[in-house]
């Protein structure tokens, strides 16, 4: 749950200087084109920005995004800012495996049998024939689901909001890029209606 005793925090601003070769990066890569010459122009070169009537090649609107990984000092003097806690982010470590599957097998189970330091299965527990579910396996479903209908809520909105719906295999450098956009946008767009309006 956000904190949103953070809502309205300011930072101090700063000056960051755009490699003009990442703007043409950034577009292929939400655009999902293979080269420069795929894209409109404005972004790539500046004979075609300035005859669009700009002074010099233009940024997406979504790039924004990137100014606080690279500006500012990074993305760690944020993170503190708004007391971000990173124990609670994915690290890699992780000890329990959510699942949508239910299995009749206790092999990946709550019921599993397992050693000190095994990965908990987290899926359903699943109606074996002749059989009904305990409340106590009922309300276990019930909680599992729960964290995975919040994961599965911004799977939705990239793919329905932002018409994400085909992966690419070529690419990967700019697959990576345009996803990473989508998910911050995603972010965005769960906190819209709890943002301050814009100033004007």
């Amino acid at each position: 749950m956000a904190d949103k005793s953070k809502l309205g925090t300011e930072f101090p601003a700063f000056t960051y200087e755009v490699e003009k070769g990442k703007i043409a990066e950034f577009v292929m890569a939400i655009s999902q084109k293979e080269s420069k010459d795929q894209i409109d122009q404005i972004y790539a070169s500046k004979d075609a920005a300035k005859k669009d009537g700009y002074d010099d090649i233009v940024i997406s609107p979504t790039f924004q995004t990137c100014f606080a990984l690279w500006g500012g000092g990074g993305l760690m003097p944020m993170i503190t800012g708004l007391g971000i806690n990173l124990g609670r982010l994915l690290h890699g470590e992780e000890e329990i495996a959510f699942g949508d599957s239910a299995y009749a097998s206790k092999e990946r189970s709550l019921e599993a049998d397992r050693e000190e330091g095994d990965v908990v299965w987290a899926t359903p527990f699943k109606r074996r024939k002749g059989q009904d579910l305990s409340d106590e396996q009922r309300r276990i479903n019930r909680y599992t689901s729960s964290f995975r209908s919040k994961v599965e809520h911004v799977f939705r909105i990239v793919k329905r909001q932002f018409g994400y719906t085909k992966t690419r295999y070529r690419g990967l450098y700019k697959n990576s890029q345009q996803i990473f956009c989508l998910l911050a946008l995603a972010n965005i767009y769960i906190m819209r209606e709890k943002l301050p309006e814009p100033a004007g």
